[in-house]
């Protein structure tokens, strides 16, 4: 207040001044670069098979999705400018809509990393059995749904 135009939350501003923990050691940050490779070559599978179906149309896919991107990324940028808070997705859409906007997308990103657990797993079963010498679907289970 009274001309101070620091953020309500800054060490000038008068109030403490709090500092997120750091949580994550270096196995943490090796296990999470194992998981990036493995999921990386899981998602490579979606390249064969838009070859093997899709042909050049993919490009267009691909153009409209980083276009997507590019917006989105715009978008954390104007509200990372607009909110001096640290936060993802969750953060942003319950200061701007509400936290019950905010608790919607939160569990939306559960549901996505929910998801893409289960095609990292997928993928993953394959290439262990494979690399056991055994055919690539030994290690699956029918859901039977």
């Amino acid at each position: 207040g009274g001309g101070d135009s620091s953020p309500p939350d800054s060490p000038a501003s008068g109030s403490k001044e709090v500092a997120m923990k750091k949580v994550l050691g270096a196995g943490d940050l090796i296990m999470f670069g194992i998981g990036g490779i493995v999921g990386a070559g899981v998602f490579v599978l979606t390249g064969v098979g838009a070859h093997d179906a899709a042909g050049p149309a993919i490009i267009v896919s691909y153009l409209i999705a980083s276009f997507a991107a590019a917006l989105s990324a715009l978008c954390y940028t104007e509200f990372a400018v607009d909110m001096p808070i640290a936060g993802g997705a969750f953060n942003y859409v319950a200061v701007e809509c509400g936290e019950f906007f905010g608790w919607i997308s939160g569990w939306n990103l559960v549901l996505e990393y929910t998801l893409s657990c289960a095609a990292v797993g997928r993928g993953f079963s394959s290439y262990a059995s494979t690399m056991c010498g055994m055919d690539p679907d030994s290690w699956r289970m029918e859901a039977g749904i």
